[in-house]
């Protein structure tokens, strides 16, 4: 039996077929993530998530070409939020090498902020979405608030907020988004 008989199996309502389903994915999915996420724990959390998200979703979910492509859709976009925040993380830690006095106790550049000020007024006049996604982005709101805030889905705000940054790079460099 494959996995696609499994999957129509389990959600007829086989418990037996829903067990070999979700342990055939554990196994799966287990590799998948070790080989991406080196942190054994992570990987186990991630599949762990995924597997409980798919077991919410999958009765009711109208799946088009295959049960399959859809369960790895799903962890494959896990893995990729799991990386990003990773990053972002690891980004805003400041190594104790590069700590100095001044670090936290300095005031903010009123230049800096004065240009970015401007540039962000610039970015508005072309494309309002583009200075509304940075402005909620750099304030800390998550992908999914924004997304409902503005109305987007998920991969259309990170091009978005792609462009946007581009725009914000361009005119701190050159004094013009043009």
């Amino acid at each position: 039996m494959n996995i696609n008989e499994l999957y129509l199996s389990a959600q007829s309502g086989d418990r037996a077929a829903e067990e070999k389903l979700f342990e055939y994915l554990y196994l799966r999915f287990i590799l998948f993530a070790k080989q991406r996420v080196w942190n054994e724990e992570d990987a186990e959390d991630l599949v762990q998530g995924t597997l409980l998200f798919i077991k919410e979703e999958y009765v009711n979910v109208q799946i088009q070409k295959s049960f399959v492509a859809w369960a790895y859709s799903i962890i494959h976009n896990r893995l990729l939020n799991y990386i990003s925040k990773k990053k972002r993380r690891r980004d805003v830690i400041v190594p104790t090498s590069e700590y100095t006095e001044d670090t936290f106790g300095s005031e903010p550049d009123p230049v800096l902020e004065n240009n970015l000020l401007n540039c962000l007024r610039k970015i508005f006049a072309v494309n309002q979405r583009y200075a509304r996604i940075l402005n909620f982005h750099y304030q800390g709101f998550t992908t999914e608030e924004v997304c409902r805030k503005l109305n987007l889905t998920r991969n259309h705000s990170y091009v978005l907020l792609h462009k946007a940054r581009t725009l914000l790079e361009r005119c701190l460099e050159k004094g013009d988004i043009n």
